[in-house]
């Protein structure tokens, strides 16, 4: 092939291009067009159909909105009428005979109510309109029990009963009606029966009527009512009492298309002011026809109509193409070939075009490379910007609205959210509340005026901490938005937390210094080498010296060289970073010296050595002189109680000595068997022994009552059971009742309580209330006792009587010792030391008494225990034995060493009349040790206060012999403290009586000794 004709055939082929070039860009203009047509008459049969399905849907929505509404009001005024009605009756006398009138009155006023009536409270009909269901009751309907509460709606049913009385309805279905029910009260507030009333449900009917025949698009819409579990109430016949399958709503209209393809909307009854609604829903379908009817006509007349519409755009485009591609396919043969740009049409316009194509083509590559390496460098230079930009700063930009547009990789990382939760969300997600609405007023103030905004900023991160800002906002605008902000921010939260963290310190040393500048407490600060650098207002009273004039001394230098070792001590507590606590002497400016107690210590740096050295102290001597005055009153308060405390136990002897003789002697004339005495005399001995009972109560009671101011008094609280201490004193008080003719009434049967008590001293305050209940009541009178739980965790027992009470003017002299209130001059035997005694030992015990009385008509006394959070068995009630009471008749030897005469006479005639068992007596404790030794006596009774040796050294040395060890020792004393019977029994006693002894309680002594001895040696 030669070059020419190489040559000629590049024109060839480039001739055959055009034609390829011209045949595609028609194919594409054709298909293009074709589609575009096709694409827009979609298009707007679609938007149509949409449209008028969107217009009607809503049209369905409001329709059942309104309808619900309608419901609701319709519901409202039938709650209305029938509470306006029970609440007119309610309050109001009415005969009988009227309630017939006004029911039927009712019936007429309100004639879609099938059924009215009044209902007894007991459920039976007294009244109803045309007398139906009168009598019959109506307690099981589910109406009834509400109605007496409250006003009661109930949701629609089927009346069985009524129905068949009434007939079906129009549709010869059963009818269905809604309960109404509202309670109806007398004047005083109570109930006196039910209105009732059966609104028939083809009342509904007629209130939706209007809404069923409404038109929607020209078909006609169907309308429901929907229990609230979905169930159709109101409805096509085909759909009634099934449930209709569809979403259900509480606050919203629901819609879309149900299970037989009709559109429908569901919008929920609400209620209206007090009435509550039944949770009915209201649903309106519209058939197919009046959705899409309509849009289907209109979308086929579109698209015959665009058909040849779509032929002439086709058609005209494809003139278009070959034109517009001629043009082209000349100049990119002009390019593919390297050759100049040839003229490329016939037209002004086209030559033009080809020249400034050819001009623009050289300048473009010219300034394409350049361009290139200037983008290269900006690029370059931007990004080291960027870096160092989001390494250092939070960079956003927001719109007009403050939206974020743009947030950097700093702004993620501080407020902990991904860039997506960032973009399209306002600065405000990052508020912290800490800055009011002012703050940002002043902001955006600025920044909308076109300035830049800088100030400090407190935001929040995702996770809710706080951070610090530094912000610069400024505005700029675009042509595509008119306002654009560009936020670069500095995080300083560490410089504010620095700055809070300083002025915190800053306050609390000014406190501090407040605080040291204010206490009476002197307190001194020295350097590491002991020289004072600090001392406080308090130090300069103490010293009499000016903090000025001090500084530079040494911090011990004031210390008297009488207590230089101490000094030698505190150096080494300071060297060792341990301090050193005590009493320091100091000697004052003015050479006077003054006990201090001292507190030095020492503060260390890191490594442990000593930077500081303090002493806070104050003058000690007015405390020393304080506690030695205190240790001198407690010496001799202490000398005081021992006194006294000899004093009441030798007047316990003194006194209870020649009680034992009386009382003693008047049990033995008694207990004679050979009625040596006459009746009269025989009343002698009774006065003698009711005299001399009375006197040992009155020195009990003063005893005890010394005792417990001289603080001698030992109380063993624990948990008791109050009930059984209840029978045992009401059972030890029948003779004072017999006496006093008073009859006891016990209310306490139920009671159960565990309180604190001390078991004996409940049973004597419990005994001396009783006493005086029986007392100082009237003949044939009453005492009652009973108990109850009581606020503050306590158990009451009270005690009434009824007496003749207690005036008002006297009861504050009550609870005062020896004060009887004018019961002195009477018959009635007292001290008047048994209420303050009683009161002395509740107190004691941690309860409280407390009395109320009414005159003529008797007092109440009752004391609080408090209540045990322990558990305890009931105690059992403790019967005498005496199975070894037949030990007392045998011939048994007892020893007896006393050496008071009159008591060894006493104890001589008692035994005179236990005849056969025998008695030997002793006047000293030696003497009774050799004979307890030699006769070997069943049973030894021995005086503790004996002359010499003791009761206690003579129970020692008789448990030490191997002879005497085994003979029981029953201990006597006139002594009654409780320690002293704990000493003993803990000395070695069997047992321990207190004088004057009762004969019963001797013999039951000396049985328990003799049958213990006689187990011990089987």
């Amino acid at each position: 092939m030669t070059e020419a004709a190489a040559a000629n055939d590049k024109p060839v082929r480039s001739m055959a291009s055009p034609m390829s070039l011209r045949r595609l860009v028609s194919l594409r203009v054709a298909i293009a067009t074709a589609l575009s047509c096709a694409l827009l008459l979609t298009v707007v049969t679609q938007v149509i159909k949409y449209r008028l399905y969107g217009d009607a849907t809503e049209r369905v929505r409001a329709a059942a909105v309104s309808a619900s509404n309608h419901l609701d009001d319709e519901m409202y005024d039938r709650f209305r009428d029938m509470r306006s009605a029970s609440e007119l009756l309610s309050g109001q006398t009415i005969e009988d005979s009227d309630w017939d009138r006004i029911i039927d009155q009712l019936h007429r006023a309100y004639p879609d109510y099938s059924w009215i009536a009044l209902v007894a409270p007991d459920g039976k009909v007294r009244s109803a309109n045309h007398g139906l269901l009168v009598g019959e009751s109506v307690v099981a309907r589910p109406w009834f029990a509400p109605a007496l509460k409250g006003p009661y709606v109930g949701d629609v049913h089927e009346a069985a009963l009524l129905s068949k009385l009434l007939g079906p309805d129009a549709d010869g279905k059963a009818l269905r009606f809604v309960d109404f029910g509202f309670p109806l009260h007398n004047r005083a507030g109570e109930i006196i029966g039910v209105l009732a009333a059966h609104l028939n449900w083809s009342w509904a009917k007629g209130v939706l009527a209007p809404y069923e025949a409404s038109p929607i698009q020209g078909a006609l819409q169907d309308l429901m009512i929907l229990d609230k579990k979905g169930i159709v109430l109101h409805g096509p016949d085909h759909l009634r009492g099934i449930k209709y399958d569809v979403p259900l709503s509480s606050d919203g209209v629901l819609g879309g298309e149900d299970f037989e393809g009709r559109v429908y909307a569901v919008a929920p009854t609400k209620g209206l002011h007090d009435y509550r609604g039944l949770g009915w829903s209201v649903v309106i379908r519209a058939p197919d026809i009046a959705i899409y009817g309509l849009a289907n006509a209109l979308r086929n007349s579109i698209l015959w109509a665009g058909i040849p519409v779509t032929f002439i755009l086709l058609f005209t485009a494809l003139l278009i193409s070959r034109r517009i591609a001629s043009p082209i396919e000349t100049l990119t043969k002009a390019v593919v070939a390297n050759a100049p740009i040839p003229p490329i049409g016939d037209y002004r316009e086209a030559m033009e075009l080809a020249m400034a194509f050819e001009t623009l083509l050289d300048g473009l590559r010219h300034n394409q490379e350049k361009i290139e390496a200037e983008v290269a460098a900006r690029t370059n230079e931007l990004g080291d910007f960027l870096r160092v930009m989001d390494a250092h700063a939070i960079v956003s930009m927001a719109d007009g609205d403050g939206a974020i547009t743009y947030a950097n990789d700093h702004f993620c990382e501080v407020t902990g959210y991904d860039r997506e939760e960032l973009l399209g969300h306002n600065h405000r997600m990052v508020q912290s509340g800490r800055h009011d609405k002012a703050f940002y007023d002043d902001m955006w103030s600025t920044i909308l005026q076109g300035g830049v905004w800088q100030g400090t900023i407190c935001n929040r991160t995702k996770d809710g901490s706080e951070y610090w800002v530094r912000s610069t906002i400024a505005p700029t605008s675009d042509e595509a938005s008119q306002h654009r902000f560009i936020s670069i921010r500095t995080d300083i939260t560490d410089v504010i937390n620095d700055r809070e963290r300083l002025e915190a310190l800053s306050r609390e040393l000014g406190l501090f210094r407040k605080i040291i500048e204010s206490t009476s407490e002197a307190v001194t600060v020295a350097d590491p080498d002991e020289r004072v650098i600090y001392s406080n207002p308090a130090r300069e009273l103490l010293y009499g010296r000016s903090a000025t004039d001090m500084l530079g001394d040494g911090m011990l230098d004031a210390v008297p060289p009488s207590a230089k070792h101490l000094v030698n001590t505190i150096r080494k507590g300071i060297a060792a970073g341990a301090g050193w606590q005590g009493q320091l002497p100091i000697r004052r400016a003015d050479g006077t010296t003054f006990i201090s107690a001292s507190n030095i210590g020492v503060v260390t740096d890191a490594e442990g050595h000593v930077q500081y050295a303090f002493n806070i102290f104050h003058d000690f001597t007015p405390e020393l002189a304080r506690r030695m005055e205190l240790d001198n009153a407690r010496h001799a308060a202490e000398a005081a109680n021992r006194t006294k405390s000899e004093f009441l136990s030798s007047m316990s002897h003194e006194l209870r000595t020649p009680l034992n003789a009386v009382l003693g002697f008047a049990e033995v004339l008694l207990a004679a068997t050979d009625n040596s005495l006459t009746d009269k005399q025989r009343g002698y001995v009774g006065y003698i022994l009711s005299g001399g009972a009375h006197l040992l109560e009155l020195i009990n009671e003063v005893l005890d009552l010394a005792r417990i101011e001289a603080g001698g008094v030992m109380l063993e609280v624990t948990t008791i059971q109050l009930r059984s201490v209840i029978d045992e004193c009401l059972s030890l008080s029948n003779t004072i009742f017999a006496k006093y003719d008073v009859a006891p009434v016990d209310e306490t049967t139920d009671c159960n309580a565990l309180v604190l008590a001390d078991p004996l001293r409940a049973k004597q305050l419990i005994l001396n209330l009783l006493s005086n209940a029986a007392k100082y009541n009237r003949r044939g009178g009453t005492v009652t006792v009973s108990c109850e739980n009581v606020e503050s965790g306590f158990h009451r027992l009270t005690i009434a009587d009824t007496g003749n009470g207690i005036p008002d003017r006297k009861q504050d002299q009550l609870f005062k010792a020896f004060s009887r209130l004018g019961a002195e001059a009477t018959e009635i035997e007292g001290t008047g030391i048994g209420l303050v005694l009683t009161k002395t030992l509740i107190e004691s015990m941690g309860g409280r008494i407390g009395f109320s009385s009414v005159v003529g008509e008797g007092s109440r006394f009752w004391l609080d225990f408090p209540l045990s959070a322990d558990s305890v068995q009931a105690p059992t009630i403790a019967t005498e034995d005496t199975s070894a009471l037949h030990y007392c008749i045998e011939d048994r030897l007892v020893l007896y060493i006393e050496d008071n005469a009159a008591n060894i006479s006493l104890m001589e005639a008692l035994f005179h009349q236990l005849a056969p068992m025998r008695l030997i007596t002793a006047t000293n404790a030696e003497d009774g040790l050799v004979l307890a030794e030699s006769n070997q006596p069943d049973v030894i009774l021995l005086d503790i206060n004996l002359p010499g040796m003791n009761g206690f050294d003579a129970v020692a040395r008789l448990k030490e012999k191997e002879a005497t060890r085994h003979i029981p020792v029953v201990g006597f004393s006139a002594n009654a403290n409780g320690e002293t019977t704990k000493r003993a029994l803990a000395s070695g006693f069997g047992d321990y009586l207190t004088k004057p002894i009762k004969l019963s309680a001797l013999l039951r002594s000396l049985s328990r000794m003799m049958e213990a001895k006689h187990a011990g040696h089987e």
